[in-house]
């Protein structure tokens, strides 16, 4: 019997040793490609406008099969990192970043309801200012002539969607 009692001590004790334990996020194979293309993207390994080698030799240089490259670079695409180009002289280039996949992240918050549309507005009412400062203190003389421009044709332009198309070139 204390063979019995004693087993069962040490069962409790490994269930309470277990117990800390959380579980491993393992990623997916083409989570860990698309994150090492991201991280020689980011490195300056590949410039923007530069073609990605193909799936084949991303394939064999991640020793992974062209669906798993095919997908990270999908999700490289709809990050905005990379543009996706058909035809004989397609392929993955690498894309400059802009904020339209940021836009489109906070709009889909809202739409979802994961964030209220007061919410988005006081995200904005933060960041916005900041992104200005930095904007004016690195904008160069073609992004000045740019943003007179634009200020010129929203002040001069018919209500609705011309404003919309102006107000919008501005924000950019």
């Amino acid at each position: 019997m204390k063979y019995g009692l004693d087993r069962e001590l040490i069962s409790m004790e490994q269930d309470k040793f277990m117990i800390n334990f959380s579980s491993l996020q393992r990623k997916r194979l083409f989570e860990e490609v698309s994150d090492a293309l991201k991280e020689a993207i980011l490195k300056g390994e590949y410039q923007v406008g530069d073609k990605l080698p193909s799936e084949m030799e991303l394939a064999e240089a991640f020793d992974v099969s062209r669906s798993v490259v095919r997908e990270a670079i999908r999700y490289l695409e709809l990050t905005g990192l990379v543009t996706i180009k058909q035809g004989a002289t397609g392929g993955a280039f690498v894309s400059e970043m802009s904020n339209n996949i940021f836009q489109i992240y906070m709009r889909d918050m809202v739409a979802f309801g994961h964030i209220s549309v007061s919410q988005y507005i006081e995200i904005r009412r933060y960041i916005e200012p900041e992104v200005s400062r930095l904007a004016a203190l690195r904008a160069t003389d073609k992004d000045l002539e740019y943003l007179e421009q634009s200020v010129l044709l929203s002040k001069n332009g018919k209500p609705g969607d011309e404003f919309l198309i102006n107000n919008m070139g501005f924000h950019q």
